[in-house]
């Protein structure tokens, strides 16, 4: 079963979702959109920003307290934090030299940022401050597109246009002086920009532009501070993935550049595993998607959003 909703007058990007609140964040140019999926799609609240050069890349939904805020990061390396629940502006953190790709949570008081500056940093959401920075001479050398965290929340793992991977140890102790080094860094792997990066239990699943998912096995070393990776088995695609892919359970859930939503159960993972084709959306263009439970939540070109089954 599915639903759709068309959102007029806006210019979204990307999308991020709160399950726990069933409510979902479409970010774009100047503005963010809050749809409610509790009893079928409903728009429940609109932010619009002050700056007409901002484009909103990513989001993210945190607590503040007992109220529902979110996250906004975009092309102008700052985040801006709003209180849902209040309705009002929390504050901002110039974050970043350049625009910021993902924002992740981290526990119940940080926020990780990713950007165009080489770097990531971890911020504390009641300070608005920097904890921790993880870069420096061994991070990364250009773009850093996505990054992820260990369901342990001890790692941190990144990517992007240097096609390198690193996985960093999170400080139990933050000094916001100090830039953590990574424990892994390759290079090797891949000769493309790799785009999106995701941990599944103790597996690391990554996609640049050759044309399969790659997965490895960690073994993490800790009295060396150091990591090694093993190849753990490969997703063959037809055709580059757009944009991303995302996990939910076992199931991974991807979108090809024909416009076709695939699956693949990460259970059945070997060393040449082929998805299968969900649904194909050949006449229109996916902006973004999240999946969640046994759902999947698309965002279509037009300001469309949609919600169907997995199953």
């Amino acid at each position: 079963m599915s639903s759709i909703i068309e959102i007029p007058n806006a210019c979204f990007e990307s999308m991020s979702i709160c399950n726990k609140h069933r409510i979902v964040s479409l970010a774009g140019k100047r503005s963010s959109v809050i749809v409610s999926y509790r009893d079928g799609l409903k728009v429940v609240q609109r932010i619009l920003d002050e700056h007409p050069d901002e484009n909103f890349q990513c989001s993210e939904f945190f607590m503040a307290g007992n109220d529902i805020s979110l996250a906004l990061g975009g092309k102008l390396g700052i985040i801006k934090m709003v209180n849902l629940s209040k309705g009002t502006f929390i504050g901002h953190i110039k974050a970043h030299g350049g625009s910021i790709s993902s924002i992740k949570r981290y526990k119940d008081k940080y926020l990780l940022s990713c950007s165009e500056d080489t770097t990531i940093k971890m911020w504390d959401i009641s300070e608005l401050a920097c904890v921790c920075i993880f870069g420096g001479y061994s991070g990364h050398r250009d773009y850093v597109l996505s990054i992820d965290v260990s369901n342990d929340m001890r790692y941190l793992a990144s990517c992007g246009t240097d096609c390198s991977i690193k996985i960093w140890r999170i400080p139990s102790y933050l000094n916001k002086l100090e830039c953590t080094t990574p424990i892994y860094s390759s290079t090797h792997e891949c000769r493309f920009p790799i785009e999106c990066i995701r941990f599944y239990g103790e597996l690391l699943v990554f996609y640049s532009g050759e044309k399969r998912i790659h997965v490895i096995s960690l073994k993490y070393e800790e009295s060396k501070s150091s990591a090694e990776a093993l190849l753990a088995g490969e997703i063959i695609l037809e055709e580059r993935l757009l944009r991303k892919f995302d996990i939910s359970g076992s199931t991974l859930v991807a979108l090809i550049e024909s416009q076709d939503v695939i699956m693949f159960d990460m259970n059945d993972i070997g060393f040449r595993s082929h998805p299968k084709t969900l649904k194909s959306f050949k006449r229109k263009k996916v902006q973004d998607f999240c999946a969640v439970g046994d759902q999947i939540f698309i965002l279509l070109e037009d300001s469309r959003f949609m919600t169907m089954d997995l199953t």
